[in-house]
């Protein structure tokens, strides 16, 4: 898998790692209770809870989180934090949405997705914290499909967040308190990078493509309502379909020259009312300044 690195905050998430099977390692070898995998368990949900409200992330965008945080966990390659990993719309709704996603549609669930991480760039730019990063998904030039790619920097400071409260002396006393500020320091250090990278060539939004693009989808369903129509009355539907296909060239182009009539004759309309508004500001003008020699005249004329 192509990989996108991050520099700087790379080697924070490695160090942050690298310090952390310590601490695990020395709370083995010391008197101790070892650290059991329940309680780093309990200790990484709390470093992330505390780095979402050190933040002030929405409690709406935390399912989205989740899912995101455990799709990198099945698909990261090895421990760096730093890397790029791929997730479908469909496998994020479907880890997030684990009560009711076997009574919505795919494309229900593709729309959750869509919707929150749409709602969670949102909030990102607005605030500054980058606590997720993507890159859309899309077709590439030999039109291969490509689901959408992630980055967690979130998991690299909640890393971090639980090594330096394990570190902190109140830990022992005090533990949340010891997460709070740790969490306040990691969310500072959180990239302010765009939440949002283009991979792909996106397609014009100007009227005239998206013209071109909605008649071609509309030719297309058309094409494929008849074939369904032809095959359930039970006939060869290639001459139905080319005779229709030709009446909706017809209707379309009728279609496109009325609107252009119709754009032409808003156009002239608004350069008329335009001329007229600038003849009426431009009277205006004329009148106040003349009213303004007049009353100079006045003033300037002796009176006897």
């Amino acid at each position: 898998m192509e990989t996108i690195q991050s520099g700087q905050s790379g080697v924070k998430a490695d160090s942050a790692r690298a310090l952390l099977r310590q601490k695990i390692k020395e709370s083995e070898q010391s008197a101790d209770p070892p650290l059991s995998s329940s309680r780093l368990i309990s200790e990484s949900t709390d470093a992330i809870n505390s780095i979402l409200a050190a933040a002030g992330c929405p409690p709406s965008s935390r399912a989205f989180i989740d899912a995101v945080i455990g799709a990198a966990h099945s698909r990261l390659t090895s421990d760096r934090l730093d890397e790029w990993f791929e997730a479908s719309d469909l496998e994020i709704a479907r880890g997030a949405l684990v009560d009711r996603r076997d009574s919505m549609s795919v494309a229900a669930l593709k729309k959750w997705t869509q919707r929150h991480r749409k709602a969670l760039f949102d909030w990102q730019r607005q605030s500054g914290y980058t606590l997720i990063e993507c890159a859309p998904g899309g077709q590439d030039e030999e039109k291969n499909n490509h689901p959408t790619r992630y980055l967690v920097p979130v998991i690299a400071a909640a890393a971090e967040t639980l090594v330096e409260a394990r570190a902190d002396s109140a830990w022992q006393r005090a533990p949340e308190k010891a997460m709070r500020q740790a969490a306040k320091i990691a969310v500072a250090g959180l990239p302010s990078t765009a939440a949002k990278r283009e991979r792909f060539r996106r397609h014009r939004q100007d009227a005239t493509a998206m013209l071109k693009r909605n008649t071609a989808t509309i030719k297309s369903l058309f094409k494929k309502n008849l074939d369904i129509l032809a095959r359930k009355a039970g006939f060869d539907a290639a001459g139905l379909i080319a005779s229709a296909q030709q009446h909706f060239d017809e209707m379309v182009k009728e279609a496109q020259a009325a609107l252009d009539e119709v754009i032409e004759q808003a156009s002239a309309l608004v350069v008329e009312l335009l001329v007229v508004e600038l003849w009426r500001v431009l009277r205006a003008k004329a009148r106040r300044r003349s009213q303004a020699r007049g009353v100079w005249t006045l003033l300037s004329t002796p009176h006897r």
